[in-house]
């Protein structure tokens, strides 16, 4: 049986429930010329506690999804769910890490996630968060004075900060070196096991979302549709090199070329 499913709606976990349901009609932006359309008939569920990516190429609408799911982005035809909730715009359900750590220059690391948090800043929390993604040390340092891989660090603990549900992260190591991003895909895969959160992921690396997922959706463009679901179902920790992964990389490269 190939490991490519052909349904457009993610398979249903039997031991956890969905936390996230999306169903999109359709999303068109409006041009000055006319309007393009970039989302069509997009409908997945997410497991609670899973970790999804979408991967496709540049143009299929991978971060208007995500934006969407953010509530960052409502203008769209259909409805997005966290846990039978729908979502009408951003909430504290939902943290989100961009490519750029866009951090707060004239603030420390320590004040750039506290300020993230609701109402008054829980400093036992934000040092626990720092804690967690190595940072405890670098707490009193500028933005300035951090490496990429120390600023997306610091963006992760922000968007960690308030306990959301699910995390949202577009392209976050997109701008980092091959060697920083192996060591920050290793400790977000730790971080999100850790702190039991679900993870949706926007990425052009299909190695990074076999790594990472436990199921991966394939998008095309023109309009950005789900052209494939990918279940990848090899142990952890991942191996580039083993047969299972090499399988699965062709197939989805295979899908893409004729996206």
């Amino acid at each position: 049986m190939t490991a490519i499913q052909t349904t457009e709606t993610l398979e249903r976990s039997a031991r956890r429930p969905d936390l996230l349901s999306a169903e999109i009609e359709g999303k068109t932006f409006s041009g000055r010329d006319r309007a393009q359309h970039v989302l069509d008939r997009i409908a997945f569920t997410v497991a609670a506690g899973a970790f999804v990516s979408i991967v496709g190429p540049s143009g299929c609408g991978k971060t208007t999804l995500l934006r969407c799911v953010a509530g960052l982005d409502t203008d769209y035809r259909g409805s997005i769910r966290i846990n039978g909730r729908p979502i009408h715009g951003p909430g504290l359900d939902r943290g989100v890490v961009f490519q750029e750590p866009r951090l707060f220059p004239w603030m420390m690391v320590e004040e750039n996630v506290a300020f993230a948090c609701e109402g008054r800043a829980d400093q036992t929390r934000v040092r626990e968060l720092l804690a967690l993604v190595s940072l405890e040390k670098a707490r009193r340092r500028w933005p300035k004075q951090l490496s990429g891989g120390m600023s997306q660090r610091v963006a992760l603990a922000r968007a960690l900060v308030n306990l959301p549900e699910l995390l949202l992260l577009d392209e976050p190591f997109g701008a980092l070196d091959n060697f920083t991003r192996a060591r920050m895909q290793a400790e977000l895969y730790r971080i999100v096991q850790q702190k039991g959160v679900t993870a949706l992921l926007v990425t052009h690396d299909i190695d990074e979302a076999l790594i990472l997922s436990d199921q991966i959706l394939v998008m095309e463009a023109n309009p950005g549709r789900i052209a494939r679901i990918v279940p990848v179902d090899l142990a952890r920790p991942r191996n580039r090199n083993d047969t299972g992964f090499i399988t699965l990389r062709g197939e989805i490269e295979a899908v893409l070329s004729t996206c």
